[in-house]
């Protein structure tokens, strides 16, 4: 897969290159030899390319992401699918990144209630508008009336009657906390060692 996407990039790179020395020629700009001058173009383009880790090439990919989820899903369709930063291998020039959001395959989820802003405890998710919610928070939210979602922006008037227990949600809940506490005590142990 990662081919396929390294091939798709050389030729937007070809593409990105033609295009420029096809601006410069519009601009009256002379250009001598356009066949060495793409080339060198080109090259540079490729050299820049070559000289990125592959989760700087891959990780934003969605056609890279998508083909992670889809072999994820299959193989483990009761767990969710890992950061893809974990599924490509670390090298020196890359940088971690710290997200309050959780990264899944192509997707960013954010497991936290929009009340309590913590991670959901007992989610409840609205049959209404899809959100989903801590059952103690959005019940104390609601307190036995119907108001509008708690999400910014969400229009959906909700009462507590549109509200299903979210097993599924709880139980990638509980993955992403365990994955959080296992990060935890990793940190902790290569702090200790240092």
């Amino acid at each position: 897969m990662r081919s396929l996407v390294d091939l798709e990039n050389r030729l937007q790179m070809k593409q990105e290159t033609a295009n420029e020395i096809v601006n410069e020629i519009e601009n009256d700009a002379k250009i001598v030899k356009p066949a060495n001058v793409f080339q060198q173009k080109f090259d540079s383009r490729q050299a820049q390319y070559d000289n990125k880790t592959a989760r700087q090439k891959y990780t934003n990919n969605s056609k890279i992401q998508s083909y992670y989820n889809a072999i994820w899903a299959v193989s483990k369709p009761d767990e969710v699918v890992p950061n893809i930063k974990k599924l490509i291998p670390r090298e020196d020039d890359d940088s971690d990144d710290d997200d309050s959001d959780i990264e899944i395959g192509s997707m960013r989820q954010n497991f936290n209630d929009p009340i309590t802003l913590g991670l959901f405890q007992n989610p409840y998710t609205s049959t209404k508008c899809n959100h989903s919610y801590s059952f103690e928070s959005i019940k104390a939210y609601l307190n036995g009336s119907t108001k509008l979602c708690p999400y910014s922006g969400c229009r959906s008037s909700i009462a507590m009657r549109d509200l299903k227990e979210d097993h599924r949600l709880a139980k990638r809940v509980q993955q992403i906390a365990s994955r959080d506490a296992e990060e935890e005590h990793y940190h902790q142990i290569d702090a200790e060692d240092n």
